[in-house]
């Protein structure tokens, strides 16, 4: 499985609270990969077990100076339990 080579993250907001009880965790990234660096990548988001993670927005485009890469623009939520102990 190819490893995704995420260039830079653009911003971490801080954690906020919204009126269901969790924890939003609004996540920014832009990530220059292959195809298959991607997919590889959102596969192991696809999979997580522990944590529920809402795509906010994704934008792909091919990268001008590689035709092998692409340059992907990706916002997510990550939601945590209120618990303060919560896994």
């Amino acid at each position: 499985m190819g490893k995704c080579n995420c260039r830079r993250w653009e911003e971490i907001i801080v954690v906020d609270r919204n009126d269901t009880g969790y924890k939003i965790l609004p996540v920014e990234m832009k990530i220059e990969s292959t195809h298959e660096q991607l997919a590889a990548f959102l596969g192991s988001v696809d999979d997580l077990e522990k944590g529920l993670i809402r795509v906010v927005s994704f934008e792909i485009v091919p990268d001008k100076t590689d035709p092998t890469k692409c340059i992907t623009d990706l916002t997510v939520h990550m939601y945590f339990s209120g618990g303060e102990n919560a896994e």
